[in-house]
């Protein structure tokens, strides 16, 4: 269920909608992107971080996993 769940959440919908991966909003998810990532890593307990893809308070492999996923052009 969790899974469907994400698919449906970080799916890319539309065209032109934005992905939430695309932490520059430059709809490419590349290189910037995943030093933002790595930028954020860790845990968040107080602030939700944009590169916090599932929402659990912590930059972690899980979102690392959610971006490369949607690497690449949207839009």
């Amino acid at each position: 269920m969790m899974t469907a769940v994400l698919a449906s959440q970080y799916a890319d919908g539309a065209a032109g909608a934005p992905v939430p991966a695309d932490l520059d909003r430059n709809r490419v998810i590349d290189g910037a992107d995943l030093s933002i990532m790595m930028a954020a890593w860790g845990e968040h307990p107080i602030l939700h971080h944009r590169a916090d893809l599932n929402s659990d308070r912590v930059v972690d492999g899980i979102d690392f996993g959610i971006l490369l996923a949607h690497w690449g052009p949207h839009g």
